[in-house]
């Protein structure tokens, strides 16, 4: 392997009950395998759930590299990799731009005179009316949800449906000092719409219920000055004047796991518009918040409404109702945080989810 690379350090062995995904292969692989992905350092959170989370727990079969910041990779670096893997082409902070699709592209035509398979891997940010050059390369495409691969299915390739989870060993649980009533929302500032949708219901609600609300995300700076950012994050800092809320700036992937356990939020928030796109979205934040001890309440659209047990009418009403029933009732809140947490341990768990990774891997490692 070509030096420079970026290894997951290997944290799980893939245990026994992985048999049964073993016998669904004619041939059993025997592994380690190499994995090239074409991501760089730091991770962004999309390249965690899609890249080095899963692969740190198939780690006795598979072993992850990053191609890092290289700009023209030597084809060199394919020696002894057994796979290619591609995350979509974007635009966010972190996100592997258009321009750079150039020299990827090389490397899969590299790729394929070795025969090694070239794995898509896509996110909710993916548009199906304007798919990345780079989905032309693939031999089997990874999506999050089942919304995702329907949109997909006119590409006529493989898809293997792998959901976002969350590693419960990452995460502390919430300290619980705080002394107040904490209600709270954590996004990027391409999520600005979506928490635009509670900003009435809590002016509303702090009327006359007493709690702090919590903003964390947006930017990696406070909101202090909005008059030189762009429109939206000028409407959004004018709104939130108008409530009481603390700010918490945006921080990198790897700090995340401590930063929102420390919010200490009693409620969390998770807002989505309706929208064709939104549909095909995870409820990742969901599972982050039950793991670490909050209880989340969701609007009432497709992914949240299948997977979260409270939800709420996209209106002020709707959200006002929601909030100040569990805001109210501590005991109420308790016992539906502990329902949502039996369900994300149960369903949505890396090591719940790990035998799905290999065997789609095990399938598409025939394809080459």
């Amino acid at each position: 392997m070509a030096s420079g690379l970026l290894f997951c350090r290997r944290v799980q062995a893939v245990p026994a009950s992985a048999t049964r995904i073993r016998r669904a292969y004619l041939t059993p692989p025997a592994g380690p395998f190499h994995v090239l992905a074409a991501v760089a350092r730091p991770m962004t959170g999309v390249e965690y759930q899609r890249f080095f989370q899963p692969f740190s727990h198939l780690a006795e079969r598979y072993v992850l590299s990053a191609l890092g910041d290289r700009v023209d990779p030597d084809p060199g670096i394919l020696d002894n990799v057994s796979l290619l893997l591609l995350p979509q082409c974007g635009t966010e902070p972190g996100a592997p731009l258009r321009s750079a699709a150039r020299p990827i592209e090389m490397l899969c035509k590299a790729a394929r005179l070795r025969r090694i398979p070239i794995v898509y891997s896509v996110d909710e940010r993916f548009d199906p009316d304007d798919p990345d050059e780079l989905l032309s390369h693939a031999d089997a495409i990874l999506v999050t949800t089942h919304e995702l691969r329907r949109s997909l299915v006119r590409f006529h390739k493989p898809i293997y449906v792998l959901p976002n989870a969350v590693d419960p060993f990452r995460w502390s649980p919430r300290p619980r000092t705080s002394r107040e009533l904490r209600v709270g929302w954590s996004g990027s500032a391409a999520r600005i719409d979506d928490l635009m949708l509670l900003l009435p219901a809590i002016r509303k609600l702090q009327r006359r219920r007493e709690f702090r609300f919590v903003v964390q995300g947006l930017l990696d700076r406070p909101l202090v000055d909005c008059d030189c950012e762009p429109e939206p994050l000028r409407d959004l800092c004018r709104q939130l004047s108008e409530v009481e809320h603390t700010h918490v700036p945006r921080v990198p992937t790897e700090q995340f796991f401590r930063v929102l356990p420390q919010l200490d939020l009693d409620l969390g928030l998770c807002p989505l518009l309706d929208t064709p796109a939104d549909r095909r979205r995870s409820a990742t934040r969901f599972y982050e918040y039950a793991v670490t001890g909050t209880m989340t309440i969701a609007s009432r659209v497709t992914p949240y409404r299948e997977e979260v047990s409270v939800t709420a009418d996209n209106d002020v009403d709707g959200w006002c109702e929601a909030i100040e029933r569990y805001l109210c009732d501590g005991t109420e809140r308790e016992r539906e945080l502990e329902r949502q947490r039996a369900y994300v341990l149960r369903e949505r768990t890396i090591q719940r989810l790990k035998d799905r990774w290999l065997f789609a891997l095990g399938e598409i490692q025939g394809i080459g």
